[in-house]
């Protein structure tokens, strides 16, 4: 047993005794540990990503210029998951990204900025990234089904002329 003192919300102190458990292991802790991540998991469900896929000269290279770019990155509201090979391609890298706003994310992707960024990071192909390097989601599939779609513009083939 030990006396321990409990302050209130209302500011008054008492004290009282509690049993103190040591425990060997974490083990009860494990048991609902997934609980403590459903914030992160949802927050996660929810988020939208950019996905880069390039080829590249030099890995070192690479690494050297997206490293610089960090700061250009958070500016537009991009958050780093990770740079990872392609399985099939050793001189390809696949970026993935959190979005924080699509639009600035949008405006880095063809920003001069990330041009010249590109052209340090020795990019094999053509400076400008086309929709077929980079992939940027809007939602969720499953959120996509249980909630009314988002009004977006229409494509110049979807236009009646």
């Amino acid at each position: 047993m030990a006396l321990a003192l409990a302050r209130f919300l209302d500011g008054s102190k008492k004290f009282s005794s509690v049993t103190v458990i040591h425990l060997a292991s974490r083990e009860p802790f494990e048991t609902f540990s997934h609980l403590t991540h459903i914030a992160v998991l949802r927050e996660r469900a929810m988020a939208n990503y950019m996905i880069v896929r390039q080829k590249v000269i030099d890995l070192a290279w690479f690494q050297t210029a997206f490293d610089r770019l960090k700061p250009n990155r958070k500016a537009a509201g991009l958050t780093d998951l990770g740079q990872f090979c392609a399985d099939d391609e050793s001189d390809v890298v696949i970026v993935v990204m959190k979005v924080e706003d699509m639009s600035r994310a949008k405006e880095y992707w063809h920003s001069n900025v990330l041009a010249q960024g590109r052209t340090e990071a020795g990019i094999v192909g053509p400076i400008e990234a086309k929709s077929d390097q980079v992939w940027l989601t809007d939602g969720s599939v499953k959120d996509r089904l249980t909630k009314p779609k988002r009004w977006r513009r229409p494509v110049d083939s979807e236009v009646d002329t």
